[in-house]
């Protein structure tokens, strides 16, 4: 059964509530957004937004508003230009719960819809009210069905999950995390219950987030690795057995996990690589993702996917340097960084190397026709399980902080970097790049399924 969500980054979200309700009298403001589905679910991720500014509103009073219809036309000509859908989003100010739509808000709304029919066919679009207590959405389906939106999301630093239906989320009596539920309680565990993460890379640092998220009790996890258990993963990988070599594929190792700790979390192990679309595909339903892999082009592809789709990304990798003759460690680095609306991305970071993602993507004849370009692809960095469990553990916090939040409030803009050697984790502030061509103000940012997927 399809699900319907309305998915809007903070930045957006905080702009129109401000807008909205900032007076006594109906407040209005379109929406534009692009399409975004997963295999459970149909919705729209807003872009941007636009106030009906005072001259625009021929009729502006406590319960009732009407826009003039030139600002609709040229708006709608714009938004068909982008390849946007529209709502129509207004205030209840006198409402003190959330919002329910009226019968005038139907008959608004069926005046609009025609004309986005025309003007703008065979997309879906919507409506959406919000109130000192809420707020409520629904779309118009490209055949003029009108459903609810059973979720409203909010991303930013924190995933704030708004459902329009009664909803379940009290944890049930679950004994084996009651230490747990007592740092966020029943509802708490029902929220991370409710959750998907995506894992990219099933190896050192991503067994252990998904050790840790299948203890903690996460509901789902989608787990992404092309690899089999090799010998020298059997020092790190935990939940490896040594009949497993050369034979069982690392995403295996999550799934039988999993079934040996709590059974009733749906584990998806796709074996396969994030550069292939179909599987990259897959992480469009999570509520976050974790990139726990070496490769640059990986790292890339999910960064943009995370952006164009608004999900929260929590990437994470240790460095080892170590001096070889004498095995003295040089250096020992960790370091996490988020990727969420407002703030930066992997690009905006520094992260992503362009000569590494080049080399990466190169066919096995390029490679062989410049073997003194590509020589780095085939080193093995340091890596130990201790370090890996230290960054790891800080990542799930991180993130499960993203789904359940408990912590101090915190930034878009932050970045957790562990020093072994000096033994301190320091929060790092990035900076946001408004020209990125990833996450700035002209890219793929909260486009949806507008764009085609990166490779």
């Amino acid at each position: 059964m399809t699900r319907y969500r309305l998915t809007f980054p903070e930045p957006q979200y905080d702009g129109v509530r401000g807008h909205l309700l900032q007076g006594a009298r109906e407040e209005v403001a379109l929406l534009f957004a692009h399409e975004m589905t997963t295999a459970e679910t149909t919705g729209l991720i807003v872009r941007r937004w636009e106030p009906v500014p005072p001259a625009m509103l021929l009729r502006q009073d406590e319960d009732a508003f009407v826009v003039d219809s030139q600002f609709i036309v040229s708006r709608v000509k714009q938004a068909r230009g982008r390849g946007e859908s529209i709502l129509l989003a207004h205030s209840h100010p006198g409402e003190r719960a959330a919002p329910r739509f009226s019968r005038a808000d139907d008959r608004g709304e069926d005046d609009l819809y025609p004309l986005l029919q025309v003007r703008i066919p065979g997309r879906i679009h919507g409506a959406v009210v919000m109130s000192p207590g809420g707020q409520a959405a629904r779309l118009r389906l490209p055949d003029g069905t009108r459903v609810p939106v059973e979720e409203v999301r909010v991303v930013g630093r924190r995933v704030q999950r708004c459902f329009g239906s009664s909803r379940d989320e009290q944890g049930g009596i679950d004994e084996a995390r009651a230490r747990q539920r007592l740092i966020w309680g029943a509802r708490g565990q029902g929220m991370l219950r409710d959750a998907t993460a995506g894992i990219v890379g099933a190896g050192g640092t991503g067994s252990v987030v998904a050790q840790q998220l299948i203890h903690l009790g996460i509901g789902r996890i989608i787990a992404i690795d092309p690899q089999v258990v090799a010998e020298s993963n059997v020092s790190r990988i935990v939940g490896v057995r040594r009949e497993d070599i050369d034979v069982t594929p690392k995403v295996a190792i999550v799934a039988r996990t999993a079934r040996a700790v709590d059974p009733d979390i749906d584990v998806r192990p796709i074996r396969g690589d994030v550069t292939q679309p179909e599987v990259l595909s897959a992480l469009k339903a999570a509520d976050v993702l974790f990139v726990c892999t070496d490769s640059h082009h990986s790292r890339a592809v999910v960064n943009a996917l995370a952006v164009q789709y608004a999900i929260p990304l929590v990437d994470l990798g240790f460095l080892i340097d170590v001096e070889p003759e004498t095995h003295k460690v040089i250096s020992a680095v960790g370091e996490v960084r988020i990727v969420v609306p407002g703030g930066y991305c992997l690009s905006c970071a520094g992260v992503l190397d362009a000569d590494r993602i080049k080399a990466e993507k190169a066919s096995p004849e390029e490679r062989a026709a410049n073997p003194g370009y590509f020589t780095r692809l085939d080193v093995d960095d340091p890596a130990v399980i201790t370090l890996n469990s230290t960054i790891a553990s800080l990542a799930v916090t991180v993130g499960g902080d993203m789904l359940v939040p408990t912590m101090r409030p915190v930034s878009a803009l932050d970045s957790y970097r562990y020093n072994a050697v000096k033994g301190l984790v320091a929060n790092v502030q990035k900076h946001r790049q408004p020209a990125c061509g990833i996450c700035g103000d002209e890219g793929r940012a909260a486009m949806g399924a507008t764009l085609p997927l990166p490779r």
